[in-house]
């Protein structure tokens, strides 16, 4: 079928040419002006919740010959910031040197070359929303289970596989909660405990099959002791770091090294925006369950060979070549909203081991933790028979 249009298209100005359809020689479209055309904005056409810290972006069908993007606030004053062209020419992005105000009006304005006669520059009334503001009542987050949206977040790293790892999220959601114990707002500590969400037909919920994220409780998963690492609350943000995070999903554990997740909250504690989700990830326990399981350097062989990316190594000083089975991953713009009337539940391994026992649920994740398959459960020293 290719070759015939292949043949076609090689046929149609040979038969024009031999029917007296030959162009005039006369006739010069060189030139003909071809007028670059705005196709995309951000923030979009007088969107009232552009987020503070956000940079404006305007996006070209072809690259113009030049191009300047503005930004003035609410008075008609500048404001500063750095602006940047991509290496296609075709989209350019306007970073403001400090955030915006929220909830506070601005224009952008987009201008360029070439352009039709007398067409005017582009301007874009838009308003910050209300993000950045400080939280009255941080209490309130207390109890509140909020959905991390990392399929709509923006993969930065590793470069170019975002749109890879995006395709694998569908459905896949990480919920966390701020706990009472050990949370003191005035002082900028916060804990939090975390699980992985369940589709059922839309709505989220708790896997109960998978265990509860200890994200700041240390490694042994009880809050007020010595190895705790709680998250950072600079009102209206949350930072949050740990050093590692075994993350286990249908039986799968895989674990995160240096962990971040990010975001500002949004006055009324009913969402988190502009947030980042970073780590690295030992890609070995991810073999069997991704790829064929026929080797354990398939993921970073799959990896490297789509998108050029290697991997790194896993150890602390990263000079080990022999251990190159670990991804840096990188997420920015990522949102987060409140899931109404969920209540996270505590479910460690013993208690998921506990329900397989019981009824024989939870099979697979169970028998994760039984390395030699002898009713043991050596890997979760918790359970008690």
């Amino acid at each position: 079928m290719l070759k015939n249009l292949w043949l076609i298209a090689l046929t149609i100005p040979a038969l024009l040419i031999g029917c007296g359809g030959e162009p005039d020689p006369t006739d010069d479209d060189d030139d003909a002006v071809r007028y670059p055309i705005l196709v995309e904005v951000s923030p979009s056409l007088n969107q009232t919740d552009f987020f503070y810290r956000s940079s404006l972006v305007a996006e070209f069908d072809i690259a113009p010959d030049s191009v300047t993007v503005t930004l003035t606030d609410a008075d008609g004053n500048a404001v500063d910031g750095t602006e940047t062209v991509e290496t296609n020419g075709r989209v350019v992005t306007f970073d403001p040197t400090a955030d915006l105000m929220s909830s506070s009006a601005y224009t952008m304005t987009v201008e360029w070359s070439p352009t039709e006669e007398g067409q005017a520059a582009f301007e874009n009334a838009f308003q910050t929303s209300s993000h950045g503001g400080d939280v009255g009542e941080p209490a309130t987050m207390i109890g509140n289970v909020y959905n991390i949206d990392l399929a709509g977040a923006t993969f930065v790293d590793p470069p170019g596989i975002g749109p890879i790892l995006q395709s694998q999220m569908d459905g896949f959601s990480v919920l966390f909660t701020a706990i009472e114990e050990g949370t003191d707002f005035d002082s900028g500590v916060l804990h939090v405990m975390g699980a992985i969400g369940a589709d059922d037909g839309g709505a989220i919920s708790q896997d109960a099959c998978a265990p509860t994220l200890a994200f700041t409780a240390g490694d042994d998963g009880v809050v007020g002791t010595a190895d705790d690492t709680p998250a950072t609350w600079n009102n209206p943000e949350m930072l949050l770091e740990a050093d590692e995070l075994p993350l286990t999903i249908q039986g799968v554990t895989a674990t995160i090294q240096d962990l971040v997740i990010s975001g500002t909250f949004h006055p009324d504690m009913t969402n988190m925006r502009g947030g980042v989700f970073g780590g690295v990830i030992d890609t070995r326990p991810l073999v069997g369950a991704l790829g064929s399981g026929e080797s354990e350097t398939e993921i970073c062989d799959l990896v490297e060979s789509t998108v050029g990316v290697p991997c790194i190594s896993c150890t602390d000083d990263g000079d080990d070549t022999d251990d190159l089975f670990c991804l840096s991953i990188l997420a920015e713009d990522l949102a987060a909203d409140v899931i109404e009337g969920l209540t996270l539940q505590d479910r460690p391994c013993d208690v998921i081991i506990g329900d397989f026992v019981a009824d024989g649920s939870c099979a697979d994740e169970a028998a994760s933790y039984d390395a030699d398959a002898d009713g043991t459960y050596e890997l979760c020293p918790e359970f008690t028979p």
